[in-house]
């Protein structure tokens, strides 16, 4: 019992930190317009919903802030 409980929480906490990641997003940018990877900032904020804000990044680039990874993903194609 407890080796089954050490697993979840083990597997909770391995689970939040891979949501939280934003290397999958950077990778998908890589995938899909390799020649514009370097023009787009994701960062997660705090807020109650999914969602995302885009914006023109001071140097001259894409800033995407957004409250879940699903959210930063659906920034990208919008």
């Amino acid at each position: 019992m407890r080796l089954s409980l050490l697993l979840l929480a083990t597997g909770a906490s391995l689970a939040h930190a891979a949501t939280t990641s934003l290397d999958g997003i950077y990778a998908l940018v890589q995938r899909q317009i390799p020649q514009h990877a370097n023009s787009f900032t994701f960062s997660l904020i705090d807020g109650d919903s999914d969602s995302f804000v885009i914006s023109d990044s001071s140097e001259g680039g894409v800033s995407v802030q957004c409250t879940t990874v699903s959210a930063c993903a659906r920034g990208l194609y919008t």
